[in-house]
């Protein structure tokens, strides 16, 4: 399986930059160990990043799960960047979006 950089923005569901100006990836869910999986793998993709700390989170009846990297934040937003304008790009070519 060959992961790109731009695979990040599809784990989890929120991103935030921490005090220090990395990244935490919150997600609903850590049972099955795949996000982290993929997320370890996609983090090498940038270079020497990993999974630093795991983080909880209680919102009234959610538990959410965080995964502290070392990434920079900067690296995640430029990531998401290219898969927007992936994403924008076959849309285009599809005619479902005007250029």
């Amino acid at each position: 399986m060959k992961l790109e950089k731009q695979d990040i923005s599809r784990i989890g569901f929120d991103y935030i930059e921490r005090e220090n100006g990395n990244l935490e990836i919150l997600s609903n869910t850590r049972e099955s160990g795949i996000e982290e999986i993929l997320l370890r793998n996609i983090l090498l993709e940038f270079g020497n990043y990993r999974i630093t700390e795991y983080t909880d989170y209680e919102d009234e009846d959610n538990l959410l799960h965080g995964y502290v990297t070392n990434l920079p934040y900067k690296l995640y937003e430029n990531a998401y960047d290219d898969y927007v304008k992936y994403y924008k790009q076959i849309d285009i070519e599809n005619g479902i979006i005007e250029e």
